[in-house]
C-alpha cells in the first residue's frame, strides 16, 4: 500500500500536468486530477470521490494495493510507464487520449497482474506490440477492476505508437483470436 502511493507521488511528480483537466462526469472540479494525489491524504478510495481517496485510484480492500488507475482524457505528458510497471498489484490502467504521454510499452512488463489497458489516443506511447504479451493476464475477468464491473479486461492501442505483429497478443489465453 505505502509503497504503491510513492509510486504515485513519483507519477504525480514527473508528470507534465500543464494541459491537464479533469472534464469527467463525477470531477469535484475542472482541476487535475492529480492534484488530489497527495502525501497529506490516502490514495485509497471509490476512485472517484475526492473525499475518500485520490481521484481515479482505487486500492484493493484486503492489502491496500493500487489495483485500478483511470487517467484517460485528463491531458497528462511524461514518460510515465516505467512507474506503472512498478505497480505489481494493477489490474486496471486506462491512458486513453494522452497525447503527450511518451514512453514504451515494454516498461508496462512490471505490471504483471494488469487485466485491462487502454492506450489509445496515445501517439508518443511506442514499443513493439508483442511486448505486452509479458501481460498474461490481459483480457482476464476484471470484476476486481471496480468502476466498470465484471467482464473480461480489454487491450485498447488505437491511435497509439505501439507497432508490430499482434500474433503474440492472440496466443495469450485471455485475449484469444
Amino acid at each position: 500500500g505505502a509503497e504503491d502511493a510513492g509510486v504515485l507521488l513519483e507519477i504525480k511528480a514527473a508528470a507534465d500536468t500543464s494541459a491537464c483537466s479533469c472534464s469527467w462526469y463525477g470531477c469535484p472540479t475542472d482541476a487535475c486530477p492529480l492534484d488530489s494525489w497527495t502525501a497529506d491524504t490516502e490514495p485509497c478510495g471509490d476512485g472517484y470521490d475526492d473525499d475518500s481517496g485520490w481521484f481515479g485510484v482505487m486500492c484493493d480492500a484486503r492489502g491496500g494495493r493500487v489495483v485500478y488507475v483511470d487517467l484517460g482524457i485528463p491531458g497528462v505528458g511524461g514518460e510515465l510507464l516505467p512507474f506503472f510497471g512498478r505497480l505489481g498489484a494493477l489490474l486496471f490502467l486506462i491512458l486513453d487520449r494522452n497525447s503527450a504521454l511518451r514512453g514504451d510499452v515494454a516498461d508496462l512488463a512490471g505490471a504483471t497482474e494488469l487485466r485491462d489497458l487502454g492506450l489509445g489516443g496515445c501517439p508518443l506511447v511506442v514499443g513493439e506490440a508483442a511486448a505486452l504479451a509479458a501481460l498474461v493476464h490481459l483480457g482476464e475477468d476484471c470484476s476486481l477492476c471496480g468502476a466498470y464491473g465484471s467482464g473480461p479486461g480489454e487491450l485498447w492501442l488505437a491511435g497509439s505508437g505501439v507497432y508490430g505483429s499482434v500474433l503474440a497478443l492472440r496466443a495469450l489465453p485471455y485475449l484469444g483470436p
